[in-house]
């Protein structure tokens, strides 16, 4: 137990930093979790090998991974905008056709008619996540196309999450009844359901009651957690596999307030993807080996074809036939692979479905993709033509706005000209120097530059004239403000802004509090809807 403890710490500090170098290099994290395990597996140093100690942290990490997907990917009012549009019937025919052509080939290697359809399914389902910062890296994702392809790709995983959950159930039970497998589907849409009622009705109570009467710290997150345990065991009792009925869960929470959103996301994104996510990847770099070397040369070229070129090919001939704007862009889109299908396929694994010999296969094509994936949209985009602004708009969806913005750090967008002034100023000489009509707030620092507050026009209308002269700014300055820094990403900088209905944010050096800049919702806004050049 205390080896397993050192190693386990080796495997986290590993993953971490190689998924901060690949973060440095423009690439995912996940890339550097994955390497870390195989660096640190039986293909390279054989420090580590899977144990049942690693293998309960995985089962963790794949269901924070998969609760965050339905949480914060899943849109499911905007997937139904966009599916009356021709958009959704080009990412049909992008799923359906390699899919088709995946279960030919599956067939052809000796898999059952339910494995095969699960396979290929998860073998063609796209990456929002990678596609998401390889759009923003181009500088592509506000683009009118690049929102298109975004959109494209978020149907195409919400589709193929949802086949797949069914596929990969009935390759489970392929030897129960006819009846038995029809009421698969039927299962998962109960279950849904059930927990949907229980996000909408019984959790914004629950959290209400437990703030009301309840002050042990962070009781909230715990609270949360042992409820998606729970409700994960109640679906694996049910029949469902434990990271189907997260991704419900997720899906289920998505649409409470703006506050709990905020809530929930910030205590997830700690404990997810600062320990179990990372061990999850790193533990599929684990399972990877060189065996795949040994496969018929025709299996593995055929293999490495679906992966990639096939859902290039059919991705872009459906582009074309229904007139979208650029075939060539959209069909690189849906070549995006990452963290959601990799998970998949290592589920697939566990269940003896898929062998040793195509995981790790698929692991190297997954890996190799995401390096290359860049640059194949970049050279995509080269040609592009020129988009009318209003294009984009069928392809905008509501958690475009997420994804965009959490990739991108307050420093990074903030003004440098900010209005704040000295708290020993007085009211008058605030208002003859200083007040201009143009801007809506003022920040009030201290003789050091640390901000103290916000300086409250309205206790200044207040405030009876003959006094003015002789109160100092401290007096009516608003200390309970909302305050951001430098290295927060934009969306929860966003939802501060919301939360505390405010024009406008101070960032501020978390060790002096003193004032760097201001974030604006114009700001925000002006990043969101950019006119293509």
């Amino acid at each position: 137990m205390i080896e397993e403890l050192l190693y386990l710490a080796l495997l986290i500090i590993t993953a971490k930093l190689l998924g901060e170098i690949t973060s440095r290099l423009k690439q995912p994290s996940l890339l550097g979790y994955v390497l870390a395990g195989v660096l640190l597996g039986p293909s390279v140093l054989a420090v580590y090998n899977m144990t049942e100690n690693l293998k309960f942290f995985m089962e963790i990490g794949i269901i924070l991974l998969f609760f965050l997907v339905g949480f914060e990917e899943i849109d499911l009012p905007g997937l139904f905008s966009v599916m009356r549009r021709k958009l959704f019937l080009a990412v049909v025919f992008s799923f359906v056709a390699p899919l088709l052509i995946a279960y030919s080939f599956f067939t052809w290697l000796g898999f059952q008619h339910y494995q095969a359809l699960a396979v290929s399914t998860v073998v063609n389902i796209s990456s929002l996540g990678v596609v998401a910062k390889a759009l923003l890296d181009l500088g592509r994702l506000r683009h009118p196309m690049g929102l298109e392809i975004f959109s494209a790709v978020a149907i195409l995983e919400f589709v193929g999450l949802i086949i797949a959950s069914i596929m990969i159930q009935m390759a489970v039970h392929a030897d129960a009844s006819p009846w038995e497998l029809a009421w698969i589907p039927v299962k998962i849409a109960v279950f849904f359901v059930a927990v949907s009622l229980l996000g909408v009705k019984v959790f914004p109570a629950l959290l209400r009651m437990v703030r009301r009467h309840l002050k042990v710290r962070e009781i909230t997150f715990g609270l949360l957690f042992g409820l998606l345990l729970l409700i994960v065991y109640l679906a694996e009792l049910s029949g469902l596999h434990g990271a189907f009925g997260a991704l419900l869960v997720g899906m289920a929470l998505a649409p409470l307030s703006k506050e709990v959103h905020y809530e929930i996301a910030a205590r997830m994104h700690g404990i997810a993807h600062g320990v179990f996510i990372p061990v999850f990847f790193a533990g599929i770099g684990l399972l990877f080996d060189l065996s795949f070397i040994h496969l018929p040369a025709l299996t593995a070229a055929g293999f490495i074809l679906l992966v990639s070129l096939v859902r290039f090919c059919c991705a872009s001939a459906s582009a074309k036939a229904l007139k979208l704007t650029a075939p060539l862009a959209f069909g690189a889109g849906m070549m995006a692979k990452g963290a959601v299908d990799l998970a998949l396929m290592t589920s697939l694994y566990h269940l003896k479905i898929v062998p040793k010999e195509l995981l790790s296969l698929y692991i190297f094509s997954v890996l190799s993709i995401i390096v290359a994936f860049p640059a194949i949209l970049k050279i995509s985009f080269r040609k592009l033509p020129p988009l009318e602004t209003e294009d984009a708009r069928e392809a905008v969806m509501p958690v475009y706005a997420r994804i965009a913005l959490s990739r991108i750090k307050a420093r990074e967008v903030m003004r440098t000209d900010v209005a704040y002034v000295s708290s020993t100023l007085t009211v008058g000489e605030f208002l003859r120097s200083h007040l201009d009509v143009t801007r809506r707030i003022y920040f009030a620092v201290d003789p050091y530059g640390k901000l103290l507050g916000v300086v409250s026009l309205k206790k200044i209308s207040k405030l009876p004239r003959d006094l003015w002269e002789t109160t100092l700014l401290t007096n009516v300055i608003k200390e309970d403000f909302v305050k951001v820094y430098p290295d927060e990403d934009l969306y929860s900088v966003t939802e501060k802004i919301v939360l505390a209905d405010t024009p406008a944010v101070p960032v501020v050096d978390p060790v002096s509090e003193k004032i760097l800049g201001t974030i604006s919702r114009y700001e925000i806004v002006r990043l969101l809807v950019r006119k293509p050049s």
